[in-house]
């Protein structure tokens, strides 16, 4: 990744004119400057889509020059094609972009040459949320939330302003111009399935294709200018335009009673020539001098805007930060910056009095900036008695009044900027200017859940039932989850109970349950329940059907336990014939002939395919018709050859369905049979076998071909760094298939048979998309799924405690997702953090060695005393004491 050159990067944003705009990118030099990646479908040779980027000088619409792509778009893939030009945040910076106090993204588009197919190429902008935590390992660790528009390759030349809306439409649903959405096919693991628009770690322009006729290529040129953010999500607290003038602040001070000769001071102007935002900033001179004895708490001025009386402030309940920029102009270079502090404080009248909440910003009052910077003030609270730190807002043990120990931001009646000097004789000035205050970040309110659906019923058919039910009244965007079970449900997290279909759209009402059966045609009863989702995220009690269904599940091929006794990777397969093989036919629905591509029929290609394991090999077996078979092997693009592919996941599946590939305990693999290499397509290509005694690959005569494979187990896991599976009898295993299919060498693979009906060729991406078989022919081996039985969030006291110099730290998870573990001192002071990243549900136990740290740390202050351990999942927050005894 190329690092993008701008005066101005991520947090230090350049201002805008008006509507809250700041430039992410200006488009000035970024095809000299390679500020972009390009990506299209380059594993496909008869893909010769291009980007040929310069920077247009002719007619700009800022600024010295815009960013123009003459472009050309060729759809070779089922799916069709894409051409991406793609920005991520350089890792040496390792900073997030947030956006999140923005309504709109800006970006303005001269289409000087329209699409020469019309109709065919969308636009689509997509941002990178790296909530994960952990983005800079590669893109699967980023959800990709995608905004689709068919309003800018067929425009009409000429400067246009696209408004793209910052509305996050939820995981599932297709692109539109609506906002965001992250559908399941998005590239990309999905962690928490909500937009943060706070960790935004990149962003792509994109074209793309579902198909092109004739000759399958579109071409134009475009022209892109000023990426910027546009308008404001929430009420501005203050512009800072003509704050004086308006006199929105008052100013006051402490601590000078000694030095009456000099005062501390804090002396206010509006500065309309160094501005970040709109007509003016506000300029603060300030002087602080603290006594020369006798005053070892210091002295300080302060700004603060009250409420008239009897009023609030702006309601901050549903806001998780507050947002200013600043600019240090004038410094003392010999101020000891830790003894002079800017502070922000937060008064509450919750019980009828105020408390005083404070809050250390990370401005260095002793360091001049040249750009403008962005302060972020979490609206988060901490433990009380505690000093303040940068992390939220806490009650210091030096304030008296408590009150109800709760910061309620619905009952603010102030807000104070304080500077404020510790020790005695301590004498600083300095010039600060203030731009734009206004709040951030959306944190629900909404903390009812709706109430069960109701009319929950199950309705046999074909190898299938029916589950309806009646959405609930008065929610809108609202979604449903659909389970079942042998047994009534009363608990949707209990043992037994089992997803049909999960993020089903309002209105819908509907749910199709295939019935599956290990082997054999075989009676099953099931019990359904339905829960609603609104649209905050609150999660119903479910509803349940009043009677149990009972019908036919239909017997479906599984993994033998009994392999061929004298496995020969000979061609023959007339030792397979004793198991039952996974059959896709064209002709009586059994395989799926994925869209935009074409198969004619069985006699051009149908599929019977064998699978048997023991505690050593995983056994594989194709025999295929084709009616040309069609390889080259010196190719690196094997799935344009003939060659079938195989999904499956090693592991006893049971709960609910996910996209990303896992590894470890629960690994997921996507092997090709090749034929000169068995190789896993998901990870790197990593060979698992040539031809020789475990492996052949065999033309048929006249037609067709046929493959034995023999792997072993130890192999398989080498190749993801796994745990080796050792199978178990009524294991439930994930499986699907695509069988590549290439008639024509030029044109080179131009089908898909697929075993699931909704691969799509998109199995390779999403493993939602799988189906499901067992091993053997029982239903399970009682092996229950340890997460599904984690009902809620919990911290546990750790254990030993106290400690020295180790103890150990338990705690659960109900869903899966970001997680921080941190341990705080008496002050307040973050000196450990032991978890900063995305978890799965269920129980964690970490060990936090306090030696280690200290080692570390190299200052010897984390001595024997009590110290707290804080976590931080989603919505919960838990905070417990240890203590360290050396």
């Amino acid at each position: 990744m190329k690092r993008l050159v701008l005066s101005v990067m991520m947090f230090l944003l350049l201002a805008g004119t008006s509507q809250g705009q700041w430039v992410i990118e200006a488009f000035d030099t970024a095809a000299k400057d390679t500020a972009f990646d390009f990506y299209t479908v380059d594993w496909n040779p008869l893909n010769d889509g291009y980007l040929k980027l310069t920077d247009g000088t002719t007619d700009p619409k800022f600024g010295p020059a815009d960013l123009t792509a003459d472009w050309r778009v060729k759809s070779t893939e089922s799916w069709g094609s894409f051409l991406e030009l793609y920005y991520t945040v350089p890792r040496e910076d390792s900073l997030f972009m947030d956006i999140s106090f923005a309504s709109h993204l800006s970006l303005w588009f001269n289409n000087r040459t329209p699409a020469s197919k019309a109709g065919t190429v969308n636009f689509r902008f997509t941002l990178h949320d790296g909530a994960s935590g952990n983005y800079w390992g590669n893109r699967d660790q980023r959800e990709d939330w995608i905004y689709e528009t068919t309003a800018v390759f067929d425009a009409t030349p000429g400067w246009t302003r696209l408004l793209i809306p910052l509305v996050d439409r939820g995981r599932g649903p297709s692109p539109n111009e609506q906002g965001f959405s992250l559908p399941d096919w998005a590239f990309g693991e999905k962690h928490n399935n909500v937009l943060d628009l706070d960790k935004i770690v990149g962003y792509s322009l994109i074209w793309t294709t579902p198909g092109i006729a004739g000759d399958s290529v579109s071409t134009g040129l475009i022209s892109f200018d000023k990426l910027e953010t546009w308008g404001a999500r929430y009420p501005v607290l203050q512009t800072q335009d003509q704050a004086v003038a308006d006199t929105f602040w008052s100013v006051s001070s402490w601590g000078e009673w000694d030095q009456a000769e000099v005062k501390n001071t804090i002396v206010l102007s509006d500065n309309a020539t160094n501005v970040f935002e709109g007509a003016g900033a506000l300029q603060l001179n300030w002087h602080v001098r603290t006594p020369d004895h006798g005053g070892w708490w210091g002295g300080g001025s302060w700004l603060e805007h009250i409420a008239p009386a009897g009023t609030h402030l702006q309601d901050l309940s549903a806001n998780t930060a507050l947002l200013m920029w600043y600019k240090v102009v004038s410094a003392t270079p010999s101020l000891d910056a830790s003894k002079m502090q800017l502070r922000v404080n937060l008064f509450d009248d919750s019980d009828g009095a105020e408390e005083q909440w404070y809050h250390l910003t990370r401005i260095k009052l002793d360091s001049i900036t040249n750009d403008w910077t962005l302060l972020r003030i979490p609206l988060e609270q901490l433990p009380l008695n505690i000093d303040p730190t940068p992390d939220g807002f806490t009650l210091p043990s030096w304030e008296s009044y408590k009150g109800n120990g709760v910061l309620d931001y619905n009952k603010l009646t102030r807000v104070k900027f304080e500077i404020t000097g510790g020790g005695e004789f301590l004498e600083a000035d300095g010039v600060l200017l203030f731009d734009y205050l206004l709040p951030t970040g959306f944190r629900e309110t909404d903390k009812t859940a709706p109430v069960p659906p109701a009319s929950i019923l199950g309705v046999a058919g074909t190898f299938i039932n029916l589950v309806t039910w009646l959405d609930v009244p008065g929610e809108t965007e609202e979604r449903y989850d659909v389970y079942y079970s042998e047994s009534p449900i009363t608990d949707i997290n209990a043992p037994g109970v089992e997803v049909v279909k999960l993020r089903i759209p309002e209105n819908t009402q509907v749910a199709e349950h295939v019935l599956r059966a290990p082997l054999t045609d075989q009676p099953v009863t099931y019990y359904y329940a339905v829960t609603c989702t609104d649209k905050p995220g609150n999660i119903s009690l479910p509803g349940v059907s009043a009677a149990a269904v009972t019908n036919t599940a239909r017997g479906v091929p599984t993994i033998s336990l009994a392999p061929p006794a004298n496995f020969a990777a000979d061609g023959d397969l007339s030792e397979w014939s004793a198991i039952k093989p996974f059959r896709m036919f064209p002709s009586d629905g059994s395989g799926t002939v994925v869209t935009n591509t074409k198969i004619d029929g069985d006699a051009d290609l149908a599929v019977t395919s064998y699978v048997a394991i023991d505690n050593i090999y995983l056994y594989i077996a194709f025999d295929v018709e084709d009616d040309v078979v069609q390889v080259d092997t010196t190719q690196t693009d094997t799935y344009q050859q003939d060659s079938p592919d195989l999904f499956i996941g090693l592991y006893d599946w049971r709960g609910k369905v996910y996209s990303g590939y896992r590894r470890g305990a629960t690994p997921d693999y996507h092997l090709r049979f090749s034929e000169n290499m068995v190789h896993m397509d998901n990870l790197s290509n990593y060979v698992l076998l040539r031809p020789g005694a475990n492996y052949s690959w065999f033309r048929k005569f006249p037609t067709g071909y046929t493959v034995e494979a023999r792997i072993p187990l130890t192999v398989i896991a080498a190749s993801g760094s796994d745990e080796v599976f050792v199978p178990k009898e009524g294991m439930r295993i994930l499986i699907d298939y695509a069988i590549n299919d290439n008639d024509d060498p030029v044109a080179l693979r131009e089908g898909i048979l697929t075993y699931s009906p909704v691969n799509q060729d998109q199995s390779w991406n999403d493993v939602s998309r799988w189906t499901y078989t067992w091993i053997g022919t029982k239903w399970t081996v009682g092996v229950k799924d340890q997460s599904s039985e984690i009902t809620s969030y919990e911290l546990y006291q750790n254990h030993p405690n106290p400690f020295n110099p180790t103890t150990q730290i338990k705690y659960s998870l109900e869903r899966a997702g970001l997680v921080s573990l941190r341990v705080f001192d008496l002050l307040g002071r973050n000196v450990a953090t032991l978890v900063h990243g995305y978890k799965p549900a269920g129980t964690h136990t970490i060990s936090f060695d306090a030696s280690q740290l200290g080692a570390s740390a190299g200052s010897g202050r984390f001595g024997s005393g009590v110290y707290f351990y804080q976590i931080e999942a989603g919505a919960f927050r838990s905070t417990r004491k240890m203590i360290f005894m050396k």
